[in-house]
């Protein structure tokens, strides 16, 4: 299952959504602002998840985090269609109100989890 999805840009977090609460967004942006551009974080002890992150030269970050349980295939597909949807709206979708933008951003993010949710 997909717990947070998030796009962060020049290593900050621009718009995120949660299934559940908790410190998801504080977690992605701190691995969004560290030196480890791509890759899997894996769950440390304490932690309940694994999070998956691919950082672009362009500034941006799309990651998720989802159960340790979850297959590495799940959050791939997941972060490769974030892409392309979020690339999609930043080239055809924006209205020139960063306020606006990173709420159709979120809105995204949200129907995209739903998408992997139903898929899972």
């Amino acid at each position: 299952m997909i717990y947070y999805g998030g796009v962060a840009k020049n290593k900050y977090v621009l718009a995120d959504y949660t299934v559940f609460d908790g410190e998801f967004r504080a977690k992605f942006q701190q691995i969004a602002s560290s030196s480890i551009p791509n890759g899997t974080i894996k769950a440390t002890k304490g932690d309940s998840f694994t999070c998956y992150m691919k950082s672009n030269s362009d500034g941006y970050s799309f990651g998720c985090m989802v159960s340790p349980l979850v297959s590495s295939a799940i959050p791939n597909a997941f972060i490769e269609k974030l892409q392309k949807k979020v690339y999609h709206h930043l080239d055809y979708g924006t209205d020139g109100d960063t306020g606006s933008t990173s709420r159709n951003l979120t809105k995204l993010i949200k129907d995209v989890i739903v998408s992997f949710r139903c898929l899972g």
